[in-house]
């Protein structure tokens, strides 16, 4: 009885594993097909010129001050991410800044309309978004000025909880402020146009609020969460049973 017991949680266990893989990089990373696109996501960012005074937050041990220089709206859908609390980001480690809790790459407008990010590759770095054309004729579709990278500087815990859960594909907006970071000895600034290029083109965001209006490959998620739950209790059976009744 044991044995087959065994050979079943065996059995759930390759099966989830594989099923799991499968859906996570053939299925739930790809993105959404242009009639899925939100027609806001077509809007260019809003910036207005604020008169918002530097203020103090503290993240981690840190306080930092904040100064504002522009009021920021964007609508976009996430291409590629980077947690800065990675094992890897020594970056961030070294720098002491717990306040940019992610990097997120965003397309909107034209980028959006012809689906030609269907036809990239986007990954992220520790402070940089990488996109990629296996062609010139993707590259002649690409706006370049219609895509950017948002170093999200967040204090509020229920917006930090929400980025967290945000995945490539996904449709968002976020508000709040271009703004200047620093404390005694550091500073980061930002950009503030989306046509420039290379070293400080990104835009740092303190943000104020977050949303995510569409998720993108909901059931695949959905799918992958379960078999790696089904994988990971069918293995602890598997060792409790081994433990329990071990081979004579």
């Amino acid at each position: 009885m044991v044995n087959t017991v065994k050979k079943f949680l065996k059995l759930i266990f390759s099966v989830s594993l594989v099923v799991c893989l499968y859906a996570y990089f053939f299925k739930a990373g790809k993105f959404p097909d242009g009639k899925e696109i939100l027609p806001q996501l077509y809007r260019e960012p809003s910036q207005v010129k604020c008169d918002v005074q530097p203020f103090e937050v503290k993240s981690g041990r840190i306080i930092y001050t904040v100064k504002p220089l522009y009021e920021y709206q964007l609508y976009g859908m996430i291409v590629s991410q980077h947690d800065s609390s990675s094992w890897w980001d020594y970056y961030h480690k070294d720098w002491k800044d717990s306040l940019n809790i992610r990097d997120i790459g965003v397309l909107w407008g034209d980028n959006l309309k012809t689906e030609v990010y269907k036809d990239m590759k986007f990954k992220s770095g520790s402070w940089t978004l990488y996109w990629y054309y296996p062609n010139s004729e993707v590259r002649s579709r690409f706006n370049e000025t219609h895509g950017s990278n948002n170093h999200l500087l967040v204090s509020d815990e229920n917006i930090i909880q929400m980025i967290k859960t945000a995945r490539a594909g996904d449709q968002i907006y976020f508000e709040g402020y271009l703004a200047e970071y620093s404390y005694p000895g550091w500073s980061r600034g930002t950009s503030v146009s989306r046509t420039d290029t290379g070293s400080g083109a990104c835009e740092t965001v303190f943000v104020t609020g977050f949303k995510i209006l569409k998720r993108a490959n909901v059931f695949w998620w959905k799918v992958v969460s379960f078999c790696r739950t089904a994988a990971a209790v069918s293995l602890a059976l598997m060792l409790f049973l081994v433990v329990k009744y071990p081979l004579k």
